[in-house]
């Protein structure tokens, strides 16, 4: 059987063209209320759904990491008191975001101050702590979006994303798994004395950035005490 031919993971001219208009950046829900106001607009989150409905935000914020993966567009990570990131077309950012370019090596708008801007797709031992904080925002806020969103289809892109970025899930929904203190918290408050390894059930997995360059528990996986 012929294998379906790769996921077209680029950003689409729509998209690109709108968020270039945008003084300041916007949203996942603000640029899908943009697109909404047009024909093309409409399209654009029709083709991005895989369907003749408009492509939810949170499909839209799932697909915007494997466009900054890209070096498509610019993530600004949630601004104080938010919790949506901003997406940025690459010519409006900024001038704070962009430090001088070290000869031989990549500007990187994330060591620019104020944790700001993004980071390289791939963290290395060598990366400033500004870095690897930035990656840990980036990476707990995906992982809170794969928690709250109702659609398997998002859920699918951000874990796909969360992989390449460096993050694992721990366990699956109904697995039966020994009790990890560390990786792992019971959904309910029990009386039971639990021990590590007794047996688990896994009612919601959760997730650790690994190599960053250590690792970091970003979410407990939820666990529940099997009846038999």
């Amino acid at each position: 059987m012929a294998k379906p031919p790769p996921r077209d993971t680029s950003i689409p001219a729509g998209i690109l063209a709108a968020l270039e208009q945008a003084a300041d950046g916007m949203t996942p829900g603000e640029l899908r209320t943009h697109l909404l106001g047009s024909a093309e607009g409409k399209q654009c989150l029709a083709a991005l759904s895989g369907s003749a409905r408009p492509a939810p935000a949170s499909l839209l914020q799932a697909a915007a990491y494997d466009w900054w993966k890209q070096r498509e567009i610019i993530v600004e990570p949630p601004r104080p008191g938010k919790n949506a990131v901003r997406l940025w077309h690459p010519e409006r950012v900024p001038a704070a975001w962009k430090p001088a370019k070290a000869e031989g090596s990549p500007a990187s708008p994330a060591s620019a101050g104020a944790g700001t801007g993004t980071v390289t797709s791939q963290l290395h031992a060598n990366s400033t702590a500004g870095e690897q904080k930035l990656m840990v925002e980036v990476t707990q806020l995906l992982a809170s979006t794969w928690k709250r969103s109702p659609h398997e289809m998002a859920k699918r892109t951000l874990q796909s994303i969360l992989h390449n970025l460096g993050v694992q899930r721990i366990g699956a929904a109904g697995q039966r798994v020994p009790f990890q203190p560390q990786h792992q918290e019971l959904d309910e408050p029990s009386s039971a004395d639990l021990e590590p390894g007794a047996p688990v059930e896994v009612v919601e997995p959760g997730w650790i950035l690994q190599n960053c360059p250590g690792d970091y528990l970003l979410a407990k996986a939820k666990v529940t005490i099997p009846s038999s």
